[in-house]
């Protein structure tokens, strides 16, 4: 019986040893990739050292800003006392960057940053989760991409809060438009998820896109009533509409559904092409 014990005991402290250098290879890998916690944020070399303390600099926030901080930081205390890493003044540096990138963009909005996702060796630029104040309701994506250097970092932004103004006007004059050309088209719908610059903004010319003047990224659907057709036939009406949208310019991405008459809710076939 006491061999018995003593290969227990043996397994039992390689198995803690086996933890112990697991422990520490996740340890390095955390330190390596400037990991912090459960929401992917960097943080300094000599967090909660005495070394990191000493690094702590203190910065007036607002309000907004510092909920902001405490939600993607574990030293949520310091965040309060005003006392922040070189990480945290970056994002605020990059939060009041966005905020002007917002009111430029949209004179005639206003929004709240309520989540941020920071740069790391992970992600190669920031993501803001953002909301417009009269929709709260609604999440939308504003990213930051950072250019580096010893002179001080610059900053390009993007969003998608565009699609909620221009999604809806965009389909309603695409669908005037389409109607000369296929007057069987019953409907156009139009999703605008894709982040993009400060030209995308509230006072965006959509028929210079409809022209083909500026480019866009998008995605629309054209709803066509049909009666059932070889795939032949669905495909040679599929490339009116890829003709019509080619010749005008418009870029993006385009799908037709063919629906029947009698029960526009039995789709009988889809096709699918690129715009410009």
């Amino acid at each position: 019986m006491k061999w018995k014990k003593i290969v227990v005991i043996l397994l039992g402290l390689g198995l803690f040893c086996g933890g112990c250098q697991k422990a520490e290879k996740e340890s390095s890998w955390l330190a390596e990739n400037n990991y912090e916690n459960e929401y992917g944020q960097i943080e300094e070399d000599g967090f909660n050292s005495e070394e990191g303390e000493e690094e702590m600099a203190e910065r007036e926030m607002t309000a907004e800003q510092m909920e902001l901080l405490c939600r993607i930081s574990v030293n949520e205390e310091k965040v309060r006392e005003g006392r922040l890493y070189d990480w945290q003044k970056e994002i605020l540096n990059q939060y009041d960057f966005a905020m002007d990138y917002l009111r430029e963009k949209y004179p005639s909005h206003s929004f709240q940053i309520i989540n941020c996702e920071p740069k790391n060796k992970l992600n190669s630029y920031t993501h803001f989760t953002i909301i417009e104040e009269t929709a709260p309701e609604d999440y939308y994506s504003l990213n930051i991409n950072v250019e580096e250097s010893d002179s001080g970092n610059a900053y390009e932004a993007s969003d998608n809060y565009y699609g909620a103004l221009k999604e809806e006007e965009f389909a309603e004059k695409l669908f005037e438009l389409v109607q000369q050309e296929v007057p069987e088209c019953i409907e156009v719908n139009t999703n605008m998820p894709y982040v993009l610059g400060s030209e995308y903004g509230e006072n965006l010319d959509l028929d210079m896109v409809l022209n083909g003047e500026i480019e866009m990224a998008q995605d629309t659907t054209f709803i066509v009533g049909s009666e059932e057709k070889t795939e032949e036939e669905y495909e040679k009406e599929a490339k009116v509409l890829e003709n019509f949208v080619k010749g005008r310019g418009i870029s993006g991405s385009f799908a037709v559904e063919f629906v029947q008459n009698e029960n526009q809710e039995n789709v009988l076939y889809k096709a699918y092409f690129f715009g410009k």
